[in-house]
């Protein structure tokens, strides 16, 4: 986004300082006014296909007696400069969904080994009451076996 504003800034100035309005630019390139003010403000979602636009970018060097080959240059690198940005903040957020889904997962893993450890606890327990009250049930119940 820097990159675009910087660029459009220097056509702005390049511009200013040689006194042309920019309405003169447009009228003289058939350029629409909308796309030349998007240009220089470094607004380009508003502009069409980039092939247009470095049509656009050599007519208006070209009015303003700029080598156009140049501005071109500055052009292309500019948006060379976008698109490797673009790829980075397109490479951050994968790192940070990756992390994220990284600490979902340890979460979920910690809150299933929390509950294996209630619930063998709880088993342990049912299961001592359950003996313990097997064999004092076997203490006070009457013997079967006749002792005549």
């Amino acid at each position: 986004m820097q990159d675009q504003r910087t660029f459009g800034s220097y056509l702005r100035a390049e511009r200013e300082l040689r006194q042309i309005p920019l309405g003169e630019v447009a009228a003289a390139t058939k350029i629409p006014l909308r796309a030349l003010e998007s240009l220089e403000a470094g607004a380009w979602d508003g502009l069409p296909a980039t092939v247009f636009v470095r049509g656009f970018v050599r007519a208006y060097a070209k009015h303003l007696g700029l080598v156009a080959e140049e501005v071109c240059r500055r052009y292309d690198n500019t948006l060379v400069a976008i698109s490797a940005a673009e790829r980075v903040e397109a490479v951050e957020p994968v790192g940070e969904a990756a992390e994220a889904g990284g600490r979902h997962r340890m979460g979920l893993a910690l809150f299933v080994i929390i509950i294996l450890i209630i619930a063998t606890i709880t088993l342990s327990l049912i299961w001592r009451r359950g003996a313990s009250a097997n064999a004092h049930a076997s203490l006070d119940a009457p013997s079967l076996v006749d002792r005549s």
